[in-house]
């Protein structure tokens, strides 16, 4: 089986998701950033959500900096290693889930999201708002195969 690490680039927020021989493994984003090497699998490939140029208003600019930074330190670090790194928009990885947005708040949105990661795998370990989005890339990633190559 392929090992894939699915990387939420939250700074503070964020989780990884890894799939392997092993089963699924969940992991906050850990403090410090050199500890990712104790987590992610050489062999792994690696999919990031992909964070986007413009937030908007419902991210304030201090906060685009810091997951700007986060996710640029995750590619750089992947990249480091010559792990194959997949880069995956919230609509890609969002689109397959059946989950209509609608007028949802932010926290709704994320709360219906963790809903459907313990519904779609309801005896992984370690599921939070945290680790729920990087569960649900590693969904998308498991499901698109194609994508990976």
């Amino acid at each position: 089986m392929q090992t894939i690490a699915a990387i939420d680039p939250g700074a503070k927020s964020g989780g990884i998701a890894i799939a392997d021989q092993n089963g699924i493994r969940l992991f906050k984003m850990p403090a410090d950033p050199s500890e990712l090497r104790d987590i992610i699998p050489f062999n792994a490939t690696v999919v990031i959500e992909k964070v986007p140029p413009f937030v908007g208003r419902l991210i304030p600019s201090s906060a685009a900096f810091k997951l700007g930074k986060s996710a640029g330190w995750l590619e750089g670090f992947t990249q480091g290693r010559q792990q194959r790194l997949i880069l995956v928009t919230p609509q890609a990885w969002q689109a397959g889930l059946g989950i209509p947005r609608g007028d949802r708040s932010q926290s709704q949105w994320k709360g219906a999201l963790k809903a459907e990661a313990a519904r779609r795998y309801p005896s992984t370990e370690g599921l939070t708002l945290q680790t729920s989005d990087a569960l649900l890339m590693l969904d998308w990633a498991l499901r698109n195969p194609a994508a990976l190559i």
